[in-house]
């Protein structure tokens, strides 16, 4: 898994990054009880370096129980912050594959600029009304876990953030 982590990281061309990203959330996710190993990801990377993997889920209570059936899983290996035509890319992506439950695994956090995040929270909140959940992971935080229930538990914590945000935007 490090050395995934440290590809994704580090590899020169960003098709290398996204492949190695790809990789790193599959081992990541079918680590977790119930999160089933997902088809093969078919991806243009002379197009796009963007990488979506659709991962099959049985919830469990020491998994993730709050992602019904699936979540759709979106790597970003770019080396810039997630800014909001990102997520409002990736809602869009998840209305299209009619999925509900989203994971947007980015190797930059969210664009610092306050207009820039203000908007990137409208797209998240736009997503809720339209009953599409996105919950946005960082590389750094990804890269400090150590255990399938660290693991949960941040996926967990940044699902309660996001649910108690729709109350407050609503």
């Amino acid at each position: 898994m490090g050395e995934l982590l440290e590809r994704a990281q580090t590899a020169p061309a960003p098709q290398a990054r996204g492949r190695a990203l790809e990789q790193a959330s599959i081992e990541l996710f079918t680590s977790m009880p119930g999160v089933l190993v997902p088809g093969t990801a078919i991806v243009d990377y002379s197009r796009t370096v963007d990488v979506e993997v659709l991962f099959p889920n049985v919830p469990s209570k020491t998994g993730l129980w709050f992602f019904e059936r699936a979540f759709l899983c979106r790597c970003k290996p770019w080396n810039t912050a997630v800014a909001a035509p990102d997520i409002a890319a990736f809602a869009r992506a998840m209305r299209k594959k009619n999925c509900r439950y989203g994971v947007l695994i980015s190797s930059h956090r969210f664009s610092r600029e306050s207009r820039t995040l203000a908007s990137a929270d409208k797209q998240v909140a736009h997503a809720l009304a339209d009953g599409y959940e996105v919950v946005v992971l960082h590389w750094e935080d990804i890269t400090a876990i150590r255990s399938t229930r660290a693991l949960r538990d941040y996926v967990q914590e940044k699902w309660i953030t996001l649910k108690t945000f729709q109350k407050i935007s609503a």
